[in-house]
Order: C-alpha cells, then structure tokens, then sequence
C-alpha cells in the first residue's frame, strides 16, 4: 500500500462480480450515453420532472449543444 491509501472494503473477487452484474443490468440510457457527446442524457431533469433532451445547431462552424424538456423537443417525422 502507499502512503495513505486505505485498506480496499471489498475484496477484488466480489469487486469484479459485482461490476459484472452492473454491467448486465446496464439500460439503454446509459449504452446511449456512452455512445453520445451528451454526456447528461438521461441524467437531468427539469422543474416538472420531465427529461432533458440534448440538442445543437451549427453557426459559423461551431457547433452549439444544450439541452430542452421533451415536451418542448421537436418531434421526429
């Protein structure tokens, strides 16, 4: 062990099984957000209780993202 390091609570044998199990458990939320830019999709909420859906647009080359309530969201065609 190094200088202040503490001594592990778990040993490493039930560490990783339970990393295991997370990672079976794992929903689309989370699959989506690895594979996204929008590092808070699925993760905020606003004052009504409704998710947070990332958005952008493109000016000058630059592209802008942030986030709107579903309700607000445009639907897809």
């Amino acid at each position: 062990m190094l200088p202040g390091e503490q001594p592990a609570i778990l040993d490493r044998e039930l560490f990783d099984a339970v990393q295991a199990k997370l990672n079976e458990q794992r929903n689309d939320h989370s699959a989506a957000r690895d594979k996204s830019k929008s590092l808070l999709i699925g993760r905020i909420y606003d004052d009504r209780g409704n998710r947070m859906s990332p958005s952008h647009v493109r000016k000058g080359g630059i592209k802008y993202r942030y986030y709107l309530s579903s309700p607000l969201a445009p639907r897809p065609a």
